[in-house]
């Protein structure tokens, strides 16, 4: 949309919501003079990057809408998705409006359709920052009981990563919720960027979809800013059905405030109680879970076209815990490799070298981002590799590849990559 677009979209807003407001619902066939609810004229949300596009703001925009509707006992909602008015997407430093139509009713009450403007800000955060410490939510995989799961902090300007990979292993359904706590009297700001929460019933997929838009993200510095009053605050809350795996992964700073604590929880939504809740995590199997230290490691090598294949382990040599004798991080899940590789070519030709993605401990999925350009593959099950990069380098000459990957939910790591001259028999593997 442009910026005229812009302007336009945010005229016809205010005009609807001027005359919305002055609309008195028609009554329901009963006598009744009470209304079933009331919904805000006017929010405001905040959100990161160089150009959000409508379905990454849609849900948070929604959510701060609910989160803002007070109904009377019985009184009921529904936000009609259908019926928002929103840009297409919004460049970074820009604001813009939305505009949401919510129906409210309940027996014995009047019911009517309003309509809420939401502004949209998207603010300029130049450098994110990198992660202090990496959270993993992992163990039990499979749920069978409620309780806390795993809880974190978050100091003044600090960032943080969490990673969260859980199976439904009951036969009811189960709330896996994230909270935030501010202990201080003042607001506090978080900037979160994040992949998208997947579900499924097979291992694999949600971990991979969760990844991929995490790394979307990432590159385009994509997220939301969230204000944490004193108290506690929902930042995730999904229910799970019977067999269903959950999977998220994202970054977290604090961008003002101290000493935010965060809890991952487990609860009945039939019986939905967040202020207490037994520890159920398990830190001392051959699961990862609980704090690591930061989550980065950084691998400069070279090839030399013509040689040996260059075979490069991705989450191999686990993180240790932070705490002490708690289990190592196997299989580095949550953790960006960056590569640096020189490619050197001895030939007085063009040669042409192929990266490929070469699971080694089982079947497994990857996002991979090579020379800035995001690669997503199937699933790969060992002997098998797939390229996921070509490069030519000029004759007697050499470039440099950047790669990054992180290990995802749901997939076997370690997996290897692996870089090989196309067309030209190696000395040996």
């Amino acid at each position: 949309m442009t910026r005229t677009g812009t302007k336009i979209l945010a005229l016809a807003v205010s005009a609807v919501v001027f005359f919305c407001a002055r609309i008195t619902a028609s009554p329901v066939k009963n006598a009744a003079t009470e209304y079933a609810g009331t919904t805000p004229a006017l929010l405001s949300i905040k959100i990161t990057g160089n150009r959000v596009p409508l379905d990454f703001y849609i849900p948070q925009l929604i959510m701060k809408v609910e989160n803002n509707i007070r109904t009377k006992p019985g009184g009921r909602f529904y936000v009609d998705r259908t019926r928002i008015i929103a840009p297409d997407y919004i460049t970074r430093g820009h604001t813009s409006t939305a505009l949401v139509s919510v129906l409210t009713w309940g027996r014995n009450y009047r019911s009517a359709r309003s309509y809420t403007a939401v502004r949209i800000e998207n603010v300029v955060i130049e450098d994110f920052g990198r992660c202090s410490r990496l959270y993993v939510s992992n163990n039990p995989e499979l749920l069978t009981e409620t309780g806390l799961l795993l809880e974190g902090k978050i100091d003044a300007q600090e960032s943080v990563r969490y990673l969260i990979h859980h199976k439904n292993g009951v036969g009811r359904p189960l709330e896996l919720v994230m909270l935030a706590e501010n202990k201080a009297d003042e607001t506090a700001v978080l900037h979160i960027v994040e992949g998208t929460f997947e579900t499924d019933i097979l291992e694999s997929p949600p971990g991979h979809r969760t990844a991929h838009s995490f790394a979307r993200n990432l590159l385009d510095n994509r997220g939301s800013i969230l204000e944490l009053p004193p108290g506690e605050t929902a930042i995730h809350q999904y229910e799970l059905a019977p067999e269903e795996i959950i999977s998220g992964v994202g970054d977290m700073r604090l961008l003002s405030g101290d000493n935010i604590t965060f809890k991952i929880k487990v609860l009945d939504p039939m019986r939905y109680v967040t202020a207490w809740a037994r520890p159920i995590g398990e830190f001392d199997s051959s699961r990862g879970h609980g704090v690591y230290g930061p989550p980065y490691i950084l691998i400069k090598d070279k090839f030399e076209l013509g040689g040996r294949w260059k075979f490069i382990n991705i989450g191999d040599n686990p993180l240790r815990s932070l705490n002490g004798d708690h289990s190592p991080l196997k299989g580095n899940y949550g953790v960006t490799y960056r590569l640096e590789v020189s490619l050197d070519n001895p030939f007085p030709r063009t040669e042409r070298v192929e990266l490929h993605f070469n699971p080694s401990a089982g079947p497994a999925r990857g996002v991979i981002i090579v020379d800035g350009t995001l690669v997503k593959t199937n699933l790969v099950k060992p002997p098998d590799s797939i390229v996921i990069g070509e490069f030519d380098v000029s004759p007697k000459g050499h470039r440099t590849v950047n790669v990054e990957i992180t290990p995802e939910s749901g997939s076997y790591y370690p997996v290897r990559l692996v870089f090989r001259t196309a067309g030209i028999q190696s000395a040996s593997r």
